[in-house]
Parts: C-alpha cells; structure tokens; sequence
C-alpha cells in the first residue's frame, strides 16, 4: 500500500527552506555570489511551407544541400511529383501526362544528394519506345534536371527485364526506390523471377553501363535459390536503401541473408507471416559468402521481433531501423506483451570493421542508469550524411521535457531529431514565434549536414498562415552555433615567416557544419595546408576541425586581419548558411617573449562558479635581459579568464629563463569561451597564448513537498537557470503549462503555482524548461482530486 505523508510544513517555511537550498548552491568561498548567464547568442531555427500550391502533399525528399526538396502531390484526380528551389521559392510539376498517354499515379519521388537526378514510381508511360503503355503497370523513371544539364520532361526508363530493355512493368510500389548521391545507381523492388506468389526481391541497376550490357542490372545474391515450403508466408527482400557512395545496400528480408547458403526464416506461427531481419550488402566484397551481414541483431542472433525500415549512411557505417523487440539494448522499456511500441535503433560499424555498436534511438537518458525508451512508438528514420543525427517520428510523450497537443492521422506524430555525438534529442518544431505546435506530421527527411529537415504536417496553418489547404511539406532550419578563437602571433621579426598556430573551429550545434573554404583578409596572415577544415569535411554537434596559419610580417608595428571560414554558397538559400569569422594579429618587430605552451584548455565549468587552474611558462628567447612590463587577458572573453597568480612582472627575466602565470576559468555563459594571454615587455615586444573553456549550467529545480493535490498548490525553487530567463513549467506528458516563470538577476526563482483540478494522479515528473535547452526535472506524486471525477449516481451526485 502506498503511503503519502501530510504537508509538514507552510509554503512559507517551504520559501525559506528552499531559498537557503538555492543560495547555498551558487555561493563561491563563503560570500561572493556571481551573476548567471545571459541568454545565449544562438541563431534560432525558422520554418517555411516549401510546397506552394500544391494540395495533399507527402513523402518528401531533399537534396544534400537542402535546397531542392521533391514530394507527390495530389492534382486533378492523380498524384504528382512537384519539385521546389527553396532559394527562389518555385514549385514546378515534374510529371505531368505526357499527350497521347493515359493518366496514371506517379508516387514516391527520391532526390539524388547532389540534387541532380530525381527518381519515381509511376504509371504513366514516360518513354513510349520501351513502354508500351498498356495494362497494368508500375515502373521505375529517372530524370536530370535541366540545371545538371538535363532537359524538362525528360525521364529515362530504369526497370527494365534486363534482356529486351523494354519496361517491366511490375514494380512494388510499397517502398520507395533509392538511389546513391549522384543518382548513377538504383536498386528497387520487383517480383522475383518465374514467381508468382508475390515474394519480391531487389535489384540494382548501374546507369553508367549501356542498356543490356553485363553488370547494368545486378539482382541481390542474398536469397534462397528454392521457392519456402514452410507453412510461413514470405514478403522476401524489400526496402531498399543504397549508401551515398553507392558500395552498401541496405534491406529488409525474411530469409537468412546473412547466411551462406540463404534459407527462408521462420515466424511466430504456421500461417503469420515470417520475421524480417535488415541486413547490408556490401556490393565491393569479392566472392558472395560474407558479402552481406545482420544488422538488426545482437551477439549475431537475430532479433526475435524482426526489423525494418532502414536507412543508411554516405559510407554505409552506419543504418538506422525500426524494431519492437526489447532485447537488442538494454534499456528501460514498458511493459508488454504484445504489440510493444517500435522503438528507433542505430547500428555503427567501427573503422576498419573492427566491431560493430548498436544503441537505442528513441529513448531518453541522464546518464545515470540505463536509457528509457519510448513508452509508444517511433517510426520514419531518416539520417544525415554521415549519420550523427538520426531524424524520425514518434508518439512517445516521454522522450523530451515537454509534449504538444497530438493531430493528424495515425501515422502522424512529433518530428524529433537525435544528436548522437551530443547525446541530446530536440523537438524539430521547436521553432522561434510558433508556439507549441501539434504532433502532426510524417516522413521527415534530412539534409547532408542535417540542418534542414522536410516533413510533411497536417497543420500547415501552424507554420504559415498564408499556406495551401491540407497536407503540406515544411521545411526547419537549424543553423549551428560555432566558435573560433582569436589568434595572436605576438612579435616575429619582419620578412620572416612565423611559426605554424592552428586554431579550432567548435560546432556548438544543434545540427553539422560544412566548411568550404577558409581566407585571411591579408595576405601577411598564410592559411597553411595541413589543417582539417576542408571542403568535403562534415563537422557535427559537439565536434571541430582546425585552421593552421602562418604569420610573416611585413615591417615593424602591428598587423591585424580577419580569418573566415566558411560553407559554399553556391545556389543554397542565404538562411541555410553558415560561416564563422575571428581576429588574427601579430606585430613586426625583434621577438623576445614566449609562453609555452602557446594554448591551453581549461576544460568545463558551470555558469558562476571557478573551474580548473593551468599554468604557463613564459620564456625570454633573446639573447639579453628583458623585463616584462604587463601580464593580461584579452580577446573575445576575457572576463571569463582570471590570472590568480604570476612571478613575471618587477623582475628581470634572463635569456633562457622562464616566469610562470597561473590562469582560472569562470565562465559568465554556457558555450564555448575564449581568450588571450598577453604578456607584453617594457619595450613592447610581447608574446600571447590562447585560452579556452566551455560553460555548462546546471540546473536544479527542488520542491518543498514531494507530493500535491489536483486543484492544489505546490511550491518549488530553481537555481541555475539563465538569469532573467523565462522558464516554462510543466508535467511530462501534459500538453500544456503549469506557469510560464522568470529567474532573477542569479538564475533563481521561488514560487508557488497552482495545479490543476483535472490533472492526472499518480506518479508524475515536474519538468522545467529554460532556454536553449536548460531543463531540471523532479518526481512528484499527484493526488487525484475526488471532485475531479464526474459525479455517478449513489457517488455524491445523485
């Protein structure tokens, strides 16, 4: 039996006890109480409808830049395929009824990562030379678009029988074809050969080679050569999904890929259907045995529940799937025993395949314990290039701090994205100005770097008033956070090149980074080879590259320039970009001064407090004494930087002989913090260091009891929010606020807010979310109020 104690005390002791709680929380030493962080200098995301007029749209795709985004579409009784340039905003139809052809569905658009070639599914008979446009048909089309040298209304038949050419007419068209990033390789699926049980495998085909020519069309070697004789019923292979660099095929399949000699699988009984599995092929792999292997398994077993739905990465390394079985990872999962909610799992193969991961997706972890899963489903992964963010929908109100009002279909849910490196998720509709936005939409699909992901919603009018009637495809921009520090070169002698500094480039998040290109404003500052920020390179959440530069000054005196690394631009919408800027400068000039090392990383702190002391020696590189007039923090941050200590000043300092300054790290905002350490003599030579750290706040939020009534008041107390911040309190699972609050000059708040009559009893947890993803959370009991529950006759209304 549960036991909840009585209120053991007024609000009023509550407040106090709680404010000794908050205060003894931020107070440094025994008395000095420092300001909280502002609120953070993020870009927030934006949204746009990408459809124009188009009506009941679905199924979108996008380009790896994000520009081009392709989805079907209803019109005049047939779906269509409409392709939108998010930089100018046209929407165009791509497959209208060529004259002379029946009218037919064209369903299920995919866009090339490039953004170059678009592939469907369709009925009509887009090439009359090899599509004899009659009878029941479904075939496979590509075309080039005319801004990769394509023509308008060209399309180029794909599923062909292999032999004659002509079309096969008799493609499945329960899953999408799929193509690699240049849109030369295609796989779909169609009917295995001579079988008319509707068992249906995969194919695919290599475009570069001629019609007819060995190796065009290449069938998956990974399926029983004989027909199931079991009393199971068999789909076979399906589901198609080609890396970026076209080598793996991932698929779903009921027989044992995986095996030597594939045999057709079993399920849960004679007469259901058998259990699919997603495995990977990897098309390179000399000879067939060991050329495909399991992925929706653990310790080489299956699982028992089967698989599906996979997406894959550019490199293959990584493939996201659905599955509802709840002994692949260890996690906290509801209970069930049938119909379990299907949960999002993503399996990484390590370099070299020297073993493989497999984590759960759809869950939510503090890192203490194991993750909990989802308590409903999650379907629809999608994944970004290189398979840092994993992308899908899900019902589960469990997984982020607060939960929106659910819409739509059945298939309909929230759209939310997984920072892997981060270890975050983040509702994709979170978007500045909107409000909360129901769980109305499907089939997300991200961009290459992840900053753009399309979905279509059933409440266009949450995102734009001015949008088209019924189902529309949004797009949400997310741009990254990044952060370089400045770079002082100190004094080098004139004509002569500097030593070699490099300088990091940090992705803050949310979403990845691309850089293109990097460029000094002065050609006195060198971008020297050797640094990792290049094109071709995708930096995600909570990772970096490097700059390397080089400084020869011209004369005597001091030199300043800007570096700039930046993403292309070309044709990408000026919204999507991103780029990052810093100060370089160095002075002409007899070097006399160094420190050593020439940076340090003074690794996290919390918002107010102190954090980790380093020190550095500083070294007189000259051939006689010298004495250093000043010892100081400048740069971006240098508030954040306190020298707590130093024996370089009022003293000669030896050729060869070194002094030391000590630095702390108090960071005033939680992101990445920067400075310089400037050592500078009588005479005005000077050298300089590169100091960093990253803030992190740490929210705390206490309640004064540990339980409440419905139609009650409770009281609690936050610390370590943002300050002057507002806060927006709630329970997990409800779709609506408690209070909406705001924290004092320290990140602190004590209040009292009042519970509704009708929420839910029982266990509950009490979530309170800041800014940027500042978020505390408490377990409460709610006691359900009697007078919430309608009056039944002989129950106190009769």
């Amino acid at each position: 039996m549960r036991c909840r104690g009585r209120r053991q005390h007024s609000l009023d002791s509550a407040a106090v006890t709680l404010l000794s709680l908050i205060a003894g929380s931020i107070v440094l030493g025994s008395s000095s109480v420092l300001p909280a962080a502002p609120a953070l200098p993020v870009v927030p995301s934006t949204a746009e409808i990408v459809s124009g007029d188009a009506v009941d749209v679905g199924r979108p795709s996008i380009s790896g830049d994000g520009r081009w985004v392709v989805f079907e579409s209803d019109l005049d009784g047939r779906t269509t395929v409409y392709r939108t340039d998010r930089s100018t905003g046209v929407t165009v139809e791509l497959t209208p009824v060529p004259p002379g052809v029946r009218s037919g569905d064209t369903v299920a658009p995919v866009l090339s990562a490039d953004g170059c070639v678009v592939v469907v599914q369709t009925e009509l008979a887009l090439d009359l030379f090899r599509d004899d446009d009659t009878g029941e048909r479904w075939d496979v089309y590509r075309t080039v678009v005319p801004e990769c040298g394509g023509e308008v209304d060209r399309w180029e038949l794909v599923s062909t029988d292999g032999t004659s050419g002509t079309a096969r007419d008799d493609i499945d068209v329960s899953t999408p074809a799929t193509l690699n990033e240049s849109g030369s390789l295609m796989a779909f699926t169609h009917p295995m050969p001579g079988r008319r049980d509707g068992i249906v495998t995969v194919s695919v085909v290599d475009l570069t080679v001629p019609l007819g020519d060995l190796g065009r069309v290449t069938e998956l070697p990974a399926m029983p050569v004989e027909a199931p004789t079991s009393g199971y019923r068999y789909r076979g292979a399906f589901a198609p999904a080609l890396s970026g660099d076209g080598r793996h095929l991932a698929f779903v399949s009921d027989a044992t890929s995986d095996a030597p000699l594939p045999e057709w699988g079993s399920g849960p009984a004679p007469g259901e259907w058998a259990t699919h599995q997603v495995y990977v092929w990897d098309r390179e792999h000399l000879g067939g045995v060991g050329s495909v292997r399991l992925v929706s398994g653990r310790d080489g077993q299956p699982a028992t529940d089967g698989a599906g739905a996979p997406a894959i990465s550019r490199d293959g390394s990584v493939v996201v799937f659905e599955s509802t079985d709840r002994g692949l990872v260890d996690a906290d999962h509801p209970r069930c025993d049938h119909d379990c909610p299907v949960q999002i799992y993503r399996s990484e193969t390590m370099p070299d395949d020297t073993g493989t991961t497999l984590t759960l997706v759809s869950a939510r972890t503090d890192g203490s314990g194991l993750p909990e899963a989802g308590r409903a489903s999650s379907w629809s992964p999608t994944l970004d290039v290189d398979g840092s963010q994993v992308g899908f929908v899900t019902r589960a109100p469990n997984l982020l701090p607060t939960s929106v009002a659910r819409a739509g279909a059945e298939t309909d849910g929230d759209i939310v994205i997984a920072e892997i490196p981060l270890g975050e998720l983040r509702r994709a509709t979170d978007v500045a100005d909107l409000g909360a936005i129901p769980a109305a939409h499907d089939h997300p699909a991200l961009s290459a770097t992840g900053r753009v992901i399309v979905f279509a919603t059933a409440v266009p009018a949450a995102f734009s008033p001015d949008g088209a009637d019924g189902r529309q495809v949004v797009a949400v921009v997310s741009p990254p956070a990044l952060s370089i520090a400045q770079l002082d070169f100190g004094t080098v002698r004139p004509g002569f090149e500097s030593d070699e500094l490099w300088v990091s480039v940090l992705n803050q998040g949310p979403g990845a980074f691309a850089p293109a290109a990097v460029s000094s404003t002065s050609p006195d500052f060198r971008v020297v080879d050797g640094g990792t920020c290049t094109r071709g390179l995708i930096v995600p959440a909570g990772d970096s590259c490097t700059v390397h530069v080089a400084f020869t000054p011209p004369a005597l005196g001091d030199v300043t320039a800007t570096l700039v690394v930046s993403e292309d631009a070309d044709g990408v919408p000026p919204s999507d970009l991103v780029a990052v800027s810093t100060q370089l400068a160095g002075q002409g000039g007899e070097p006399v001064l160094r420190t050593e090392p020439a940076g340090l990383d003074l690794g996290s702190a919390q918002v107010g407090s102190r954090g980790e002391r380093r020190a550095f020696d500083v070294r007189n590189v000259s051939f006689a004494p010298t004495w250093i007039d000043t010892v100081t923090i400048a740069g971006e941050h240098p508030a954040d930087f306190v020298i707590t200590a130093e024996s370089c000043t009022d003293r000669a300092l030896n050729p060869s002989a070194t002094c030391g300054v000590e630095i702390e790290f108090g960071p005033a905002m939680a992101q990445r913090r920067t400075a310089s350490l400037v050592v500078t003599t009588v005479f005005g030579e000077y050298t300089a260091a590169i100091v960093g750290g990253v803030g992190r706040f740490e929210p705390l939020m206490e309640l004064a009891e540990s339980s409440v009534a419905a139609g009650g008041q409770l009281g609690l107390g936050l610390a370590g929010f943002p300050a002057d911040a507002e806060v927006t309190l709630s329970f997990q699972g409800s779709t609506g606020p408690l209070a909406t609050v705001r924290t004092g000059d320290v990140g602190e708040l004590l209040v009292v807010v009042d519970v509704p009559r009708r929420e839910r009893g029982g266990d509950r947890a009490l979530v309170a979310s800041g800014p940027y993803g500042v978020v505390a959370s408490v377990p409460v009991y709610v006691e359900r109020s009697d007078s919430a529950v309608p009056g039944l006759p002989g129950h106190g209304s009769g």
